[in-house]
């Protein structure tokens, strides 16, 4: 499905890059889900990205996606990426407190 998304973004074929981008989002796992979004960033696919950072930014999910593979490729080849992934981390709501 990702070849077929960079396919489409090139050839200008927008319906189809929408298809791609909503079946990737449907597939996102622990995985896959740091190379999903440096795709998403490369190709400009908006909601894409959003679901990745959404899904990265639970505190239970984040520290499993760090000791991937894909995750140690994207802090080499989109480091811009990580700034996203915290500022998105910064801004949700968390229902708890931290006693210091």
């Amino acid at each position: 499905m990702q070849h077929l998304l960079v396919a489409a973004d090139r050839y200008g074929l927008d319906r189809l890059k929408l298809m791609c981008e909503e079946r990737l989002c449907s597939w996102i796992d622990v995985e896959s889900v740091a190379n999903t979004l440096a795709l998403a960033d490369q190709h400009q696919c908006v909601h894409l990205k959003d679901v990745c950072l959404r899904f990265i930014a639970f505190p239970e999910v984040l520290p499993a996606v760090m000791r991937t593979e894909g995750y140690k490729h994207l802090t080499r080849s989109c480091p811009l990426l990580l700034n996203e992934i915290l500022v998105k981390i910064a801004s949700q709501d968390h229902r708890f407190c931290y006693k210091l």
